[in-house]
């Protein structure tokens, strides 16, 4: 029992801030499961619908870039308090929401919530499990797809009962009150110390290389750029694609396999973290392949398939990216994830856009071959991440 009790003072903390990422991604899955009844109810064309998702990441480009630095010089806690209370505001105002202006406005405030207590939540659990941020970073980024699995799971049952999508954020809200409570009481301090070693024989401290720094944050902007581009480009257009291209009826469950290849993907960045240079270029690889190949089917059972090992490919593209970013800027744990965290609204707010234009203009296949395209891209940053972590690992081995 004592331990028991041990383990829970630990780990609550760890657990208030794993069920950040849940929050959102259930949000992200029960959209992209309604994405056409909330278009249909608010009369957007299907070919459009992208239009609608790109809203909500316009807004996470922006609150991380405003609010990074402050974060870790106020105090991570009082910023998740205000941005999960304008999540749970946000998610009120959608249940009643049934004109397009105001379902665009709220869905943009729910996304400039969420972002920010996110990339705030995965700073906090750097700072405050330093020994084993790392194993905890894996977990806490794979409860995002577990989130979106069970969205649309839960979004076809809703329709299948004759509910609409103003449901899901009933339920939002409900998750987002307890949340908060659960902050409320709890204290944001480390709950793990490193164990001191001795200064006798050690050399000082070098000061970061800000090159080193300021180039491999530009490349983990992009790369999380392209990755949430064309993960949204996939997770919003596999319904679409399943009902316009071969008349099929599973969208929700292809959904549901994109996510949940995503989960034993991160967490296998833990085990695997030996080599998470060569999984990531991997996995930039493996999804560009995968997403040209989806362009050319016309077999549902090979769709869903194809959707689940899409999601494996790519799902430990954001885990490993937030991992270099703490690593890439020591003391700035949530300036670095913010910085991340505004690629992931570049990229789900431009390609996201673009594949909806794409897809009107030229059919929702070639909007396919897009994302392979902007995946390949994706590539070329990942290169020069690796380049740079080789040639300071160089350095350091000649001043030794």
């Amino acid at each position: 029992m004592d331990k028991l009790k041990a383990f829970s003072r630990k780990n609550w903390l760890a657990f208030l801030l794993f069920m950040c990422l849940f929050i959102n991604g259930f949000q992200a899955g029960g959209n992209q499961a309604f994405l056409t009844e909330i278009g249909a109810e608010l009369g957007v064309e299907t070919k459009v619908l992208g239009s609608l998702a790109a809203a909500q990441w316009c807004a996470v480009i922006i609150a991380p870039l405003v609010t990074g630095v402050f974060a870790d010089k106020v105090g991570k806690k009082p910023f998740m308090l205000i941005f999960f209370s304008v999540f749970f505001l946000g998610s009120l105002v959608l249940i009643f929401a049934k004109t397009l202006i105001l379902y665009l406005i709220f869905i943009f405030i729910l996304g400039l919530s969420l972002s920010i207590y996110q990339f705030i939540s995965m700073a906090a659990m750097a700072d405050c499990y330093p020994l084993t941020q790392g194993k905890k970073m894996g977990y806490m980024t794979s409860l995002y797809p577990v989130g979106a699995l069970v969205a649309p799971m839960v979004s076809k049952l809703i329709i299948n009962q004759g509910g609409t999508w103003h449901i899901l954020y009933i339920l939002l809200a409900c998750v987002a009150f307890l949340e908060i409570i659960g902050l409320i009481f709890t204290k944001f301090e480390v709950k793990e110390k490193k164990e001191e070693t001795s200064n006798i024989n050690t050399k000082p401290v070098e000061a970061p290389d800000k090159k080193f720094m300021i180039i491999g944050m530009i490349c983990l902007v992009m790369i999380t750029a392209v990755f949430v581009g064309v993960e949204n480009g996939i997770a919003y257009f596999i319904k679409p694609f399943i009902k316009d291209e071969i008349k099929g009826t599973q969208g929700e469950l292809a959904i549901t396999l994109f996510w949940a290849g995503m989960i034993p993907a991160r967490f296998l960045c833990s085990p695997l973290r030996k080599i998470k240079k060569e999984k990531l270029a991997f996995s930039f690889f493996a999804t560009t392949f995968l997403c040209l190949g989806f362009a050319y089917l016309n077999s549902e059972v090979w769709i869903l398939i194809f959707a689940f090992l899409m999601g494996f490919a790519c799902g430990d593209i954001y885990t490993l990216a937030m991992s270099f970013s703490v690593e890439f800027a020591p003391g700035k744990s949530a300036l670095a994830t913010g910085l991340v965290t505004s690629g992931t609204g570049i990229g789900g707010a431009a390609v996201t856009a673009s594949v909806s234009l794409l897809s009107s203009a030229f059919g929702i296949r070639n909007a396919f071959i897009f994302l392979s395209i902007v995946m390949a891209s994706g590539l070329i940053f990942c290169a020069v991440l690796i380049y740079q972590i080789r040639m300071k690992a160089k350095k350091e081995a000649v001043n030794i």
